[in-house]
């Protein structure tokens, strides 16, 4: 058996349990899985949300372009911040965030920032094939972050 401790409304409303408890159900049941960036961690069984179905980072390597990947991930496999670092010397191509996307494009300045700061994925991660993710801090990925965006922002 494993105990998981839940938190009222942990995924933040998007059809989540609004359930408060503890999971004591065997791990078969349950989907969360700390090697795994792509499974939605929540009781199938108590509808409980695991502590780990938190926010995650981790980072993915893509050879063909020589791009590291840097996410953000949500409960429901969203990308909410992306960096994007071009060959040996990690230059930053893209440092996007979700919420800065969405203000660009209520103010009318989607071109601007996404010529600047590119785009996060448009699909959840348990859609994506092929990619073996290596998982991060949230101090390493915010590293990341802070120096790609710096980076980009000094390039406007």
């Amino acid at each position: 058996m494993i105990n998981h401790l839940a938190r009222e409304g942990a995924g933040g409303g998007r059809g989540d349990s609004d359930l408060v408890g503890v999971c004591v159900h065997a791990a078969t049941h349950c989907t969360a899985a700390p090697d795994r960036f792509d499974l939605v961690t929540t009781c199938r069984v108590s509808r409980v949300r695991h502590p780990e179905a938190m926010t995650r980072w981790f980072r993915a390597y893509w050879d063909e372009e020589d791009v590291w990947f840097y996410f953000e991930v949500d409960a429901e496999g969203w990308v909410s911040r992306q960096v994007e670092l071009r060959g040996p010397d990690g230059i930053p191509i893209a440092a996007a965030s979700l919420t800065e996307w969405q203000q660009a494009q209520a103010a009318g300045r989607l071109g601007r920032y996404e010529a600047t700061y590119g785009r996060t994925a448009e699909t959840p991660v348990q859609e994506w094939d092929g990619y073996e993710p290596d998982a991060l801090t949230a101090a390493e990925f915010e590293d990341v972050w802070s120096r790609a965006h710096q980076h980009l922002n000094r390039d406007r």
